[in-house]
């Protein structure tokens, strides 16, 4: 008997402990997600109830035109295809650095080939913040500022990419190149018509 009432009292207190956990991790969830809530609601308030006193947590009356007038005053298509722009001209150009600097760093064989590596990997230790003014007087110098160019070309070369796909080029069998060559192949055709199928994974991970 006494070993039931054991039993039965642990189980209670487990069975409590478990609630109190489930209850706390319902209170958190709540507290993190009431910004969200805030902003969306009050994202269809009006001007007078936004600035009341007393806030309220339930618009009195849904106002959709706030989303039309935000977008006829501010130019969010514009934003957006200027983001759209500078994203896939980014990638794109990064894509095809990283993939011949990797190549030629993988398979290679010229004078300083490490020394110039190691470059590259001590690129991955220096903040962004460092280059600012020193890329923005080339920039200016260039007659790039206002342009894509001044936000696509300064962020075309990824160390981490590079780094990246010369790690996988190096996992690849050099007799894999070798049969290509003797097929007729180039240097671009085994870039990007061999290597590049070949460890596209690596480059969707990279990429997003």
């Amino acid at each position: 008997m006494r070993a039931n009432s054991q039993m039965a009292g642990s189980s209670r207190n487990r069975n409590m402990w478990m609630a109190i956990r489930i209850i706390a991790a319902v209170v958190v969830t709540l507290v993190m997600f009431f910004p969200v809530y805030w902003l969306v609601i009050s994202a269809f308030k009006t001007q007078a109830e936004m600035r009341m006193a007393v806030p309220t947590f339930w618009p009195e009356s849904f106002m959709f035109d706030n989303f039309v007038q935000a977008f006829q005053v501010i130019p969010y298509a514009r934003f957006f295809s200027n983001t759209l722009i500078m994203a896939v001209g980014t990638i794109i150009l990064q894509l095809n650095v990283a993939l011949m600097a990797a190549y030629a760093f993988a398979k290679g064989q010229f004078w300083g080939r490490d020394a110039l590596f190691f470059l590259v990997l001590a690129a991955l230790i220096v903040p962004e913040q460092v280059i600012f003014v020193p890329v923005y007087v080339m920039m200016s110098k260039l007659d790039w500022l206002n342009t894509f160019w001044a936000l696509i070309v300064p962020h075309g070369a990824s160390a981490y990419a590079i780094f990246l796909l010369r790690q996988a080029f190096k996992s690849i069998n050099n007799d894999v190149l070798e049969a290509a060559r003797v097929d007729g192949a180039g240097r671009f055709s085994i870039l990007y018509k061999l290597l590049f199928p070949m460890r596209c994974q690596r480059l969707l991970r990279w990429a997003f």
